[in-house]
């Protein structure tokens, strides 16, 4: 006997986030899709300025 659970992913192909995060963007309001594309761009920044800080070795001053 096998159990499901309301919700759960089984039998359905599992899309990769950043996927998901787009194409339910392009289905929202515009007031959504500025919103997301707000998010994404605050993240690549982030994720610039960490792989930056780590190069320069600037976490590493104590």
């Amino acid at each position: 006997m096998t159990r499901h659970h309301a919700g759960s992913a089984a039998g359905r192909k599992k899309e990769p986030a950043m996927g998901t995060l787009i194409s339910n963007a392009m289905h929202s309001s515009a007031q959504g899709f500025v919103g997301v594309t707000l998010i994404f761009v605050y993240f690549a920044v982030m994720m610039a300025a960490i792989v930056y800080r780590i190069k320069k070795a600037d976490h590493m001053e104590h």
